[in-house]
């Protein structure tokens, strides 16, 4: 099988993938119909600086954040909020501990998301603006002194910024 070939085959595993998906973020274990989709995916990402511009654009043409600069963990996430909200779930009242069916700790990351829009990339906060997500820190209810809930909020919002994406 030449190199043409190859990638042409991979490639149109990957269309039917976003097509299907919406996206090209699979897990490197992703197989589609007995193609090593994921493995492929992440092969490309690996060698996107050696990929001729065809290659790269079609790519691009699937999914423009195919190879973002921030990890495919965030991206995968951010499907997986985009597919609640197209499934007519709203995503500001996800619960805290929401997993869904594929595992994304849903309720999780949208809260570090509002409480931590610093750490994004502007295209990742475009990203969630698409979604109508509000990057504002969440507040704690309004109970005892003012300096003290502003503590708590700082101390709150500190604990998540500084803990694992």
């Amino acid at each position: 099988m030449t190199r043409r070939h190859a990638f042409e085959r991979g490639l149109t595993h990957a269309a039917a993938y976003a097509t299907a998906h919406g996206h090209v973020a699979a897990p490197v274990g992703r197989e589609h119909d007995g193609f090593a989709l994921g493995r492929w995916l992440a092969t490309q990402r690996k060698r996107a600086d050696q990929l001729t511009p065809e290659r790269a654009r079609a790519l691009h043409d699937l999914d423009a954040h195919w190879n973002p600069p921030w990890p495919l963990t965030w991206q995968r996430a951010f499907h997986a909020a985009r597919r609640h909200q197209e499934a007519g779930h709203s995503l500001t009242d996800v619960p805290r501990d929401c997993t869904t069916d594929d595992g994304h700790r849903l309720g999780e990351w949208l809260r570090t998301q509002r409480l931590c829009p610093e750490r994004l990339a502007p295209v990742q906060r475009r990203l969630l603006d698409g979604l109508g997500l509000i990057q504002s820190a969440e507040q704690p209810p309004d109970t005892g002194k003012p300096a003290a809930r502003s503590w708590d909020r700082g101390l709150a919002t500190a604990r998540v910024c500084l803990s694992p994406p």
